[in-house]
């Protein structure tokens, strides 16, 4: 499956971590892997560049973030983007806010620390996952 949505027919990938050197060293391994990436460092900040931007293909969101969840980050994506899709990372997995939200509902999830080759083969397979496991799927 190819995903050309950016004017350089590049992926586009929305990504927000709290974090500046996760938020860095994800960037640096998606841009690359050839994508288009744009960096938030905070739920706010992501708003405002899917405000802008004309496609999302997938968002990497920190699924715990001052401020904002990731599911409400990723739903409020979703009424901008329909067919971005969403992958969650989290440093905390067995918390139980992303064990109730994500896990339960089988939500893309990538538990940190993480490999950049792991990192690479998880986005791909959002993006090759049936149309249904979309952002707009977030609970």
């Amino acid at each position: 499956m190819s995903f050309e949505s950016s004017i350089s027919g590049a992926p586009v990938a929305l990504v927000v971590d709290d974090d500046q050197f996760v938020l860095d060293a994800m960037c640096r391994v998606l841009e690359r892997a050839g994508f288009e990436v744009w960096r938030a460092e905070s739920p706010a900040r992501a708003l405002s560049f899917a405000a802008r931007l004309p496609a999302v293909d997938i968002l990497l969101c920190e699924a715990l973030m001052p401020g904002m969840s990731g599911c409400d980050l990723a739903r409020q994506v979703a009424g901008l983007h329909p067919e971005a899709r969403c992958l969650f990372t989290a440093g905390q997995p067995d918390s139980p806010e992303i064990t109730e939200r994500i896990v339960a509902h089988r939500l893309p999830l990538l538990p940190k620390p993480f490999l950049p080759s792991a990192l690479i083969l998880k986005v791909r397979e959002v993006l090759e996952a049936p149309v249904t496991q979309t952002a707009a799927g977030t609970v």
